[in-house]
């Protein structure tokens, strides 16, 4: 532990990094459409509650079927789909995806 000039007991910065995070979902499942299971397209929503994405355009279907729900499943009714945040755009904009098509590297952007 770490005094701060509070006086507090505060964690430093290895041991948050450090801790076992083997019972976590793998980083990249993070990106993934809950609609369509696929890497979630240009300008994604987040559901308010879960943070579950969305991209745009799957996110209005579902609506337009008459669904309300958060399809993610934490179950808000009705949902609201906010934008991502700007590290959570950052992040995404670095990742280099898979193209199933031409078997090559490819990034968000």
């Amino acid at each position: 532990m770490v005094k701060t000039l509070a006086g507090k007991d505060e964690m430093n910065i290895d041991q948050l990094l450090c801790e076992d995070r083997s019972n976590e979902k793998p980083f990249d499942t993070y990106f993934v459409c809950m609609i369509c299971a696929s890497v979630v397209k240009p300008t994604p929503k987040k559901c308010e509650k879960c943070d579950s994405l969305f991209c745009n355009d799957c996110l209005s279907l579902w609506k337009k079927r008459g669904s309300e729900k958060c399809p993610g499943g934490c179950g808000q009714n009705p949902m609201v789909g906010v934008d991502l945040t700007r590290l959570e755009r950052r992040t995404i904009n670095k990742l280099a995806f898979n193209c199933p098509e031409c078997k090559e590297d490819v990034y968000y952007e």
